[in-house]
C-alpha cells in the first residue's frame, strides 16, 4: 500500500478569492473615481481657457477690476465650474479662482496684482491675465482606500494682441487744423450722445464727419487701402471688398514708405516696427475719391448698411498727417479706435459718415502660453514737474528788498576769475593754481574786482529807489552778507559745527533796520563784508547759511508798511561761487573735496548715506525753498538770483530762483542791466514769476494743447520722451500719460534693445494762474540740471522682471519772462 504525500483541507482557496475580489473592487473604484476626476479636469481646462479670454475681453471694453473678476466667474459658471467668491474659502463643490494682472515684461502689476483686489479701479498697463483654477473632486469608492478626494487644476494666459480682422479702410483725422478731434472720452466737439442696450451705462459721443479732400480741407475722414498695387486708388469695388464682413486686411497689408515732408514726426529706425501688422506709428496708403467719383455708391452701399444694421465694432485708423500728395495720398496712423457706424450718405457738404467713438481699437484677447522671456527690456517711470507761472497780481504795494550778498574771498577777483599770487596774475578758477582768499590774491585794480562792481551796482539800485520815492515812499531795503566757515568737516578735533552759531557768526545784516534812506543804505553797502578795505573780502561760501539768515530777517520784519498796506517781499541773491560750506558752518572737505568742485558739493555727506547731512548745494536749495514758501510766495514776491562772473558755475542756483533760470552776469555791463531789469520787474510788474511745489499729477484742463501750440498733446497725453541708443537706434516717441482717474504722470517704453540711451523729454503744462502753456524739458533731479539724460537699459540695471525704472522731474528750460521756454 502506497502512502499519499498530499494533504487536502477544505476552504483553502476562499481567502485567495476574497483577496482577488478586494483588488478587483479597488480597481473598479479607482477607475470610476479617476474617470470622474479626468472629466472634471477637462471641464476645468476648457472653462479656464474660456474665462481667460472673457476676462481680457472685459478689460478691453474698459472694464474695472470688479468687471473683469465678474467676467471670469460668469464664464467659468457657464462652463459648469463654480468658484468661491473673491477672498472667501470654497464651499463643497466650489473651486478656487485666482487671476493675476501681468504687464508686457511678464511681471505682476504692482499697483493691483490680483484680479478682484481693487474692484473700483481700471488697472493700467495690462498685457496678460493669468487665470488659475484649483480644487478637489470628492471620491466615492476610493475613499475606502484612504483617498477621499483627488486634485484638479488648470491655468491659462490671455494676452492683448493685435487683431487679425475687423479693420476697415476709413481713416479718422486725429486733428483738424491742428485742433484735436478725439480724446479718451470720444469726440471732443460731438454732435450728440448715442445709447442702446449695450452702451447704456457708458453712452457714446457721435459726430458727423465729411470726406477730407481738395474741396474740403476740414473733412474729418479719408479712405485708405491696404496695398498700393492690387487695390486701385478711387475704386469702389476694391473699397467694397475691404468693407465686407470682417474686412480683408488678413489677406495682407503693406505699409507706405516714409515720405520726405517738412511736417510730421521724424522717421524712426527700423520702420515699420511690425511689418504687415497694424501697430500705430506707420504710414498707410490712401485712396483718392473726389466729387466726380464719390465713394458711397454702388457695391459700397450694402457693406455700409450691413455694419450700420449689425452695429459692427469697426476698428478704424486714426491719423494726424498726410504726405501732401492728392493723387497718391498716404496717411500717418498713430493709433487705432473702435467706432460704431450710425449713418452714412451724401448731402450738400459731401460724402459723410456719422461715427460714435467706443474705445481704443486694434487690440484683441488671445490665448497665450506662459509669457516667454525676452531679450528686450522695459524702461518705465513716474514723471513730476515744477509748475511756474507769471504773477498777475497788482504791483502797487510797497516792497521789502532783501539783498543776500556773497562777500567771500573770490569776490576780490576780477570777472574772469583772475587774482594775484606772489605778485603775478593767475587764474583762480581753471584748476592750474590754488588761490587763497583775502588780500593776498585780490585783483590789483580794485575797480575791476567783483565786489567793487557789485557794490557799485547796488548803489545804483539805491539811487533808483530814491528817484521813485515820491511814487513809492514805503519801499525799504536791507542786506545780508555771508562768508567764512568753522573749519574742516573732517578734522582731528571732532568739531561738528552748529547751525545757530553758523547764522550768528558767518552772516551779517546791514543796516540795523529796514530803511529807504539812501545815505544809510549806501554806507551799509560800503561796509558789507569788508576786510580792512570795503573792496577786500575773505572766506568760504556758506550759501545755505546766508539764506537761512534771510528767513530769520523776514521772521522779525514788519508785515505792513506805515500806510497799512502789506509788504511784497523780494530777495536778490548774488553770488560768484559754488556753495562749499555745510549748513552747520563746517567746510566740506570730505574726500578732499575742492571748494569749486561741483560734484562733491551735491547730495549728502558722506555720499550715498541717507542719514548723512545735506551737502552745501542741496542745503542751499532747501533753505531757499523754506525762505520762498514761508515769506516770499505768501507776500506775492519773488526770489531773483544773479550769478556773478564769466566762469561762475550756476549749478543749483536755478532751483533757488523763483523767476526761472538764474541770471548770468559775464561782465560789469551785464550785471548793471540785470539789476536794472529785475528792479523794474519787481517794482512795476512787467514780468514777475512764481513757482509751485513739485507735483506728479496734472489735471486735464492744465495740459498744454491747441490752441496753445501743442498739437500732439491731449487730455491724457501730456508730453513725450525721445530716446536714442549708443548704436543709433531711435524708437518712436514714447508718450507721457496721465492716468484717467488719479492723473498721475508716467511713461512706459517697451521692447528696448539693451544699450545706453540718451533721453530727452518734455511736458506741456498750462498754468491756470496766468492761463499760459509752457514746455518743461529740464531734468532737475540731480545736479547739474540738464536737458538730456543718459540711461542704462541693460540687464544689470534692470530688476528681475526685466524693467529698468527711471523716474524724473522736469522744470522749465527757460525763463518765465523770456517766453514759453523750450
Amino acid at each position: 500500500m502506497k502512502a499519499s504525500l498530499q494533504h487536502r483541507s477544505r476552504g483553502q482557496s476562499i481567502p485567495l478569492i476574497a483577496l482577488m475580489l478586494v483588488v478587483l473592487f479597488g480597481m473598479v473604484a479607482l477607475a470610476v473615481d479617476v474617470g470622474q476626476t479626468y472629466a472634471e479636469q477637462r471641464n476645468i481646462v476648457r472653462g479656464t481657457n474660456a474665462a481667460a479670454l472673457a476676462g481680457m475681453n472685459k478689460y478691453l471694453a474698459n472694464g474695472t477690476d470688479a468687471n473683469v473678476r465678474m467676467a471670469l466667474e460668469q464664464s467659468l459658471a457657464a462652463n459648469g465650474v463654480r468658484v468661491a467668491p473673491y477672498g472667501e474659502p470654497p464651499e463643497p463643490g466650489e473651486r478656487i479662482l485666482k487671476a493675476i494682472y501681468i504687464d508686457a515684461s511678464g511681471s505682476q502689476i504692482t499697483s493691483c496684482p490680483e484680479v478682484g483686489g481693487c474692484p473700483q479701479e481700471r488697472v493700467g498697463a495690462v498685457k496678460y491675465i493669468r487665470v488659475d483654477v484649483d480644487g478637489k473632486v470628492d471620491t466615492y469608492f476610493a475613499r475606502l482606500f484612504g483617498a477621499s478626494d483627488l486634485p484638479v487644476s488648470s491655468n491659462a494666459f490671455s494676452k492683448l494682441g493685435y487683431c487679425t480682422s475687423g479693420y476697415y479702410p476709413i481713416g479718422v483725422r486725429y486733428t483738424i487744423d491742428g485742433v484735436p478731434t478725439i480724446d479718451a472720452d470720444g469726440f471732443i466737439k460731438n454732435d450728440g450722445i448715442y445709447t442702446d442696450e449695450t452702451y447704456n451705462e457708458q453712452p457714446l459721443k457721435f459726430k458727423k464727419l465729411y470726406l477730407h479732400g481738395i474741396s474740403n480741407s476740414a473733412g474729418g475722414f479719408s479712405i485708405l487701402r491696404w496695398h498700393k498695387d492690387n487695390q486701385p486708388s478711387g475704386n469702389r469695388d476694391s473699397l467694397a471688398m475691404m468693407l465686407a464682413g470682417d474686412g480683408n486686411v488678413a489677406d495682407g497689408f503693406t505699409e507706405a514708405p516714409w515720405p520726405n515732408i517738412p511736417e510730421g514726426p521724424p522717421e524712426y529706425e527700423g520702420y515699420p516696427r511690425e511689418p504687415g501688422i497694424f501697430s500705430g506709428s506707420e504710414w498707410i496708403y490712401g485712396s483718392d475719391f473726389n466729387q466726380s467719383q464719390p465713394p458711397f455708391t454702388g457695391s459700397v452701399l450694402p457693406q455700409l448698411e450691413y455694419h450700420k444694421k449689425n452695429r459692427t465694432l469697426m476698428t478704424l485708423p486714426l491719423y494726424r498727417y498726410d504726405n501732401g500728395n492728392t493723387t497718391n495720398p498716404a496717411y500717418y496712423v498713430e493709433t487705432l479706435g473702435s467706432f460704431l457706424l450710425l449713418d452714412y450718405g451724401r448731402d450738400d457738404g459731401g460724402d459723410f459718415l456719422t461715427l460714435a467713438y467706443v474705445r481704443e481699437g486694434g487690440k484683441c484677447a488671445q490665448l497665450e502660453t506662459n509669457p516667454p522671456p525676452s531679450d528686450k527690456l522695459v524702461l518705465k517711470g513716474n514723471v513730476a514737474y515744477i509748475p511756474r507761472w507769471q504773477v498777475l497780481d497788482p504791483t502797487d504795494r510797497p516792497i521789502q528788498f532783501l539783498v543776500v550778498l556773497d562777500v567771500t574771498g573770490s569776490m576780490s577777483w576780477n570777472f574772469d576769475g583772475q587774482g594775484k599770487k606772489n605778485g603775478s596774475v593767475v587764474s583762480c578758477v581753471d584748476g592750474s593754481t590754488t588761490c587763497t582768499s583775502g588780500p593776498d590774491t585780490a585783483w590789483g585794480n580794485e575797480k575791476e574786482r567783483r565786489i567793487y562792481i557789485a557794490k557799485d551796482v547796488l548803489s545804483q539800485f539805491v539811487d533808483r529807489m530814491k528817484s521813485d520815492a515820491a511814487a513809492r515812499p514805503y519801499d525799504v531795503m536791507r542786506i545780508v552778507t555771508f562768508a567764512g566757515d568753522f573749519g574742516d568737516y573732517i578734522n582731528s578735533g571732532g568739531d561738528v559745527g552748529n547751525e545757530a552759531g553758523a547764522v550768528n557768526d558767518l552772516t551779517k545784516v546791514y543796516p540795523d533796520t529796514w530803511t529807504n534812506n539812501d545815505v544809510v543804505l549806501k554806507e551799509a553797502i560800503l561796509k558789507a563784508g569788508q576786510v580792512g578795505s570795503p573792496y577786500i573780502t575773505d572766506g568760504a561760501t556758506p550759501s545755505a547759511v546766508g539764506l537761512a539768515r534771510a528767513t530769520q530777517v523776514f521772521d522779525a520784519a514788519p508785515d505792513k508798511a506805515p500806510n497799512g498796506q502789506e509788504y511784497r517781499r523780494v530777495v536778490i541773491f548774488v553770488t560768484d561761487g559754488v556753495a562749499n560750506v555745510l549748513r552747520n558752518g563746517m567746510l566740506n572737505n570730505y574726500n578732499n573735496c575742492s571748494s569749486e568742485t561741483v560734484g562733491c558739493q551735491a547730495g549728502r555727506i558722506p555720499p550715498g548715506d541717507p542719514n548723512g547731512v545735506l551737502a552745501p548745494l542741496n542745503a542751499m536749495i532747501v533753505e531757499a525753498q523754506n525762505l520762498y514758501q514761508e515769506h516770499i510766495f505768501p507776500s506775492g514776491g519773488d526770489t531773483y538770483v544773479v550769478a556773478l562772473g564769466s566762469n561762475t558755475d550756476k549749478t543749483g542756483l536755478d532751483a533757488v530762483s523763483s523767476t526761472g533760470p538764474a541770471a548770468k552776469a559775464d561782465d560789469p555791463e551785464a550785471l548793471e542791466k540785470i539789476f536794472a531789469d529785475l528792479q523794474q520787474d519787481a517794482v512795476y510788474g512787467e514780468c514777475r514769476a512764481a513757482v509751485g511745489e513739485r507735483t506728479d499729477t496734472m489735471a486735464a484742463d492744465r495740459v498744454g494743447k491747441q490752441p496753445d501750440g501743442f498739437d500732439d498733446l491731449t487730455d491724457n497725453t501730456v508730453g513725450f520722451i525721445y530716446l536714442e541708443s549708443d548704436t543709433g537706434y531711435k524708437p518712436a516717441p514714447i508718450p507721457i500719460v496721465a492716468d484717467p482717474i488719479s492723473r498721475k504722470l508716467s511713461y512706459v517704453a517697451e521692447d528696448l534693445p539693451q544699450g545706453t540711451y540718451s533721453m530727452k523729454a518734455f511736458i506741456g503744462y498750462r498754468a491756470p494762474e496766468d492761463k499760459t502753456a509752457r514746455s518743461y524739458s529740464l531734468f532737475v533731479d540731480s545736479l547739474p540740471n540738464t536737458p538730456q539724460l543718459s540711461v542704462e537699459v541693460t540687464p544689470g540695471a534692470a530688476s528681475l522682471n526685466a524693467i529698468v525704472e527711471r523716474s524724473f522731474t522736469l522744470d522749465l528750460n527757460g525763463s518765465i519772462c523770456g517766453g514759453a521756454g523750450s
